[in-house]
């Protein structure tokens, strides 16, 4: 897609991920569009240009949330915590999504404490189960679920 084209669109979504997990983040990328998110997974290159930095640097500040695919890859990946941090900076929401038992430590876990996890880890759950799920967060229908339940207990718990 040309640059003039892809901010006419609009991205929602960008997934961040070691170079390791780069088939996985197509994946779930690819499922994220199939449930109708903008989503586009961050580039990888080998060398670290001015122009591959302003390309990351301009991706995030184009979207509103931020899927970080965690695994032992990533959590030693100096690109996925730069990525992380730029996001942070920008306000963008951190969804982080868990392809391991992997916890992230130093930075990552910091900027990863407290928020909610999606789970992709093999033979738990397949990617566009994930992808369902980060889209209903999305579109806010789990908040909508949970509202719905939480209205329940308390009509439940006035009946008694």
């Amino acid at each position: 897609l040309s640059k003039e084209r892809e901010k006419k669109m609009g991205y929602d979504v960008m997934v961040s991920y070691a170079r390791e997990d780069r088939e996985l983040a197509s994946i779930l990328c690819n499922q994220l569009v199939a449930e109708g998110v903008q989503a586009r997974i961050a580039p990888r290159a080998r060398i670290m240009n001015e122009r591959y930095i302003a390309e990351v640097s301009e991706m995030i500040k184009s979207v509103k949330i931020a899927v970080v695919l965690i695994s032992a890859y990533s959590t030693s990946s100096g690109q996925v915590t730069r990525e992380l941090e730029l996001a942070v900076k920008n306000q963008l929401e951190i969804l982080p999504v868990r392809l391991d038992d992997t916890k992230p430590s130093g930075s990552l876990g910091y900027y990863l404490s407290g928020k909610r996890w999606y789970n992709m880890k093999q033979n738990e759950a397949e990617p566009w189960e994930t992808a369902q799920e980060i889209s209903r967060h999305i579109q806010g229908e789990d908040q909508e679920d949970e509202g719905k339940k939480g209205f329940w207990r308390l009509f439940k718990s006035k009946g008694k």
